[in-house]
């Protein structure tokens, strides 16, 4: 598998998600959104996010918004 395509985001220090970069536009001026990824956190609190990813890639901001419980 190609790892350059892919990220990690860790809670606390323990493995929260691998998730897929969008695809490379082939631009460093135009930016791609897309939907990457679901961490889930182990409570309610304040908690450390860790963003693990390869060499070759920018990225702008990361927006995360709840999703209604189940």
């Amino acid at each position: 598998s190609n790892h350059t395509n892919t990220f990690e985001l860790l809670v606390d220090e323990k493995a929260a998600a691998k998730c897929k970069l969008p695809m490379d536009n082939h631009s460093m001026h135009k930016w791609n959104r897309a939907e990457v990824g679901t961490i889930t956190f182990p409570e309610s609190g304040i908690h450390l996010i860790t963003f693990k990813y390869n060499a070759g890639n920018n990225f702008a901001y990361f927006d995360f918004e709840p999703l209604k419980e189940q």
